[in-house]
């Protein structure tokens, strides 16, 4: 094969994978890859300005390793929500 029939027969391929929806482009030189995944909409920073309005709307999260011998760990997780001011404690062995 030709370069050129090459081309053109990527060239196909590409815009029957964009007729079926699935959206690829050239990166890093001349491979196909895949969009990377958006982020998840949780475990995201809220901005410092962002004012939380309802109950679970902001929680605080705190985790805590404590290990006194080297065989025992101790597992402790604080959550704390900011408007109704409801407090959650786990410990765990």
């Amino acid at each position: 094969m030709t370069t050129r029939r090459i081309a053109l027969a990527l060239a196909v391929v590409v815009v029957a994978l964009a007729a079926a929806g699935m959206a690829l482009w050239l990166s890093r030189g001349d491979s196909l890859s895949r969009k990377p995944k958006p982020r998840c909409s949780h475990a995201v920073r809220k901005p410092r300005t962002y004012r939380p309005t309802r109950p679970v709307d902001l929680v605080r999260i705190d985790t805590l390793d404590v290990r006194p011998l080297p065989c025992v760990i101790l597992e402790r997780f604080t959550a704390r929500d900011d408007v109704s001011l409801c407090d959650v404690l786990r410990s765990s062995a």
